[in-house]
């Protein structure tokens, strides 16, 4: 599970970690960033609607995929919710990012 501030970290380190030189970077981590990145990208549109909430930061999209409105994300939200924007990751790639 992930809370929305971890969400938010996790989302910073990526986008710092596809900027920076990569040295020894397992493929599941290559990935991981890159699907990080897509979101980021989708995130920062200013047009998505996701499950009838208005997303435009990483904090808006966890409140609109924590379905249970518990303030903790599990596997099945996060896949759930990347579903809806369009990004399909694998059980490994979600398990690195949470």
């Amino acid at each position: 599970t992930v809370d929305a501030k971890e969400l938010h970290s996790a989302v910073t380190r990526a986008a710092m970690a596809a900027k920076a030189p990569r040295v020894d970077a397992q493929a599941e981590v290559e990935v991981a960033s890159q699907v990080v990145m897509q979101i980021v990208d989708i995130l920062t549109s200013g047009t998505l609607m996701v499950f009838g909430r208005r997303v435009t930061d990483a904090r808006s999209f966890f409140k609109a995929i924590d379905k249970d409105q518990n303030g903790i994300l599990d596997v099945e939200e996060i896949s759930r919710g990347l579903r809806k924007i369009g990004v399909i990751a694998a059980d490994s790639v979600l398990d690195a990012v949470v």
